[in-house]
């Protein structure tokens, strides 16, 4: 997919509010692919966002590769937040949505993946960006059918948020709605 040796990558990417975002390598490690955050401009004030770095394997950006420390900080706060009230965790569309994306990044809090993901449903209805890391989760179980569900709920809605590897293997299952 792309070539070690060069440090450009061509992959841009902008949202709806204009902020625009590329992938970098690792300096020390030229297989870690990382986000840059270019605040507006596409040759200044570059900022790294995340914790972790992107690995590529077979032409597919997979998995965040994450160093151990910061995958038990990332754990220690997850359970933090889960002794909060349900009153507090529910009041903003985005704790449940994070908590159900950082699920994908620990086999440890992947257990939690499907009622946050029912929370989040109750509390604030659909969405795609849940659907889609929902299916994501499902399929790392290797539970494609559950998957195909949650991707399917996308069919005839905005599917911009759907992982395109992710869809192309249902599909490739004959999983999908069509």
């Amino acid at each position: 997919m792309f070539n070690v040796d060069s440090k450009n990558i061509p992959f841009t990417l902008v949202t709806t509010r204009g902020k625009t975002f590329s992938l970098v390598r690792n300096r020390v490690t030229p297989t870690l692919l990382g986000v840059v955050n270019h605040n507006g401009s596409l040759h200044k004030n570059h900022k790294f966002r995340g914790w972790s770095w992107m690995r590529e394997e077979n032409n597919t950006l997979i998995g965040i590769s994450w160093n151990e420390n910061k995958i038990n900080k990332l754990e220690e706060t997850f359970q933090e937040l889960l002794l909060k009230p349900e009153e507090l965790l529910e009041l903003n569309d985005d704790t449940y949505r994070f908590m159900v994306f950082f699920t994908l990044a620990s086999e440890n809090l992947s257990k939690y993946a499907k009622n946050l993901y029912e929370k989040y449903v109750i509390q604030h209805g659909y969405s795609c960006e849940i659907e889609n890391n929902i299916a994501i989760h499902y399929f790392n179980k290797e539970d494609f059918n559950m998957a195909s569900i949650h991707v399917n709920k996308t069919i005839d809605k905005d599917q911009n948020c759907l992982n395109p590897e992710l869809v192309r293997l249902l599909a490739d299952k004959g999983l999908l709605i069509e």
